[in-house]
């Protein structure tokens, strides 16, 4: 089992499970264009299965409407939007998470998809990555590596 089906089945199973739910096609399209960008595909599948929440005390990042311009945590793609118009975030991250001093952001400026500790004032290739992929990134989050 991948790493992505291994932390989908914990959510699933979790009796501390509070996700939106499914999101429509056509509302991670809306997403996609509102950023400018191609959602990689474990996050897409992410997105439309769970949408955004939390599971034992743990947030992950993602959609709750097309109500970008003014929504906020957990939603990913208001709170990557703010980030970018304030600090100047670069146009190859996401955020999909955080932490007390940083955010977790998805980095796709590459042909592989990682997942780094974004810390504030570095350039996303200053900081270090944490995971390899966005499944490997939530089975870790969960401790079930």
């Amino acid at each position: 089992m991948d790493y992505l089906e291994k932390a989908f089945n914990y959510i699933r199973n979790s009796d501390n499970s509070d996700f939106e739910g499914c999101k429509p096609e056509e509302l991670v399209q809306k997403a996609e264009n509102f950023l400018e960008l191609k959602f990689p595909d474990e996050y897409r599948r992410f997105l439309l299965e769970f949408g955004c929440g939390d599971v034992d005390g743990v947030e992950i990042f993602g959609i709750i409407n097309d109500k970008f311009e003014t929504n906020s945590v957990p939603d990913a793609i208001a709170i990557t939007s703010k980030e970018r118009k304030n600090v100047a975030l670069e146009k190859n991250l996401i955020i999909i998470a955080d932490s007390p001093e940083y955010y977790y952001a998805l980095d796709i400026s590459n042909t592989s998809v990682h997942v780094i500790e974004l810390i504030p004032l570095k350039k996303a290739s200053e900081c270090e990555i944490v995971s390899n992929s966005f499944g490997e990134f939530l089975c870790s989050q969960f401790g079930i590596l």
